[in-house]
């Protein structure tokens, strides 16, 4: 609802949302993700690019949602193991215990892998 006399109403866009769709429209636009410029797609190729579009999306956000899970479940298991306060005396540690930590998930998605490819394959025997 816009004020008398006032020339912006509540669905005018601010200059840094514009600045914002803008940004939206180009990275679409290269990472060839345009769904609404999908008119200017040959009529039969329309279907299978806006599928190849929602496939990107999704995968897009499953990949997302995996690797915040996977953050999340990280600092749990490095508050488990190391604590969750600093040691002012020895900041040296620090490193190490990334690099425990990294070790750790390493050798864990490994043995994961491992165990899928296994149960996918066969043991071999």
């Amino acid at each position: 609802m816009a004020i008398k006399g006032s020339r912006r109403t509540s669905d005018d866009l601010t200059a840094k949302q514009r600045r914002l769709v803008h940004e939206l429209e180009e990275i679409a636009s290269l990472l060839k993700i345009d769904y609404q410029d999908i008119r200017s797609y040959e009529r039969a190729a329309r279907t299978p690019v806006l599928e190849m579009m929602r496939r990107k999306f999704i995968i897009s956000e499953v990949i997302t949602s995996y690797t915040l899970t996977d953050e999340h479940l990280n600092v749990v298991i490095c508050h488990y193991f190391f604590g969750r306060k600093e040691n002012p005396g020895h900041p040296q540690t620090r490193p190490s215990k990334k690099w425990v930590s990294t070790f750790f998930w390493s050798v864990l998605h490994l043995a994961w892998q491992r165990a899928s490819l296994t149960d996918l394959v066969g043991s071999g025997d």
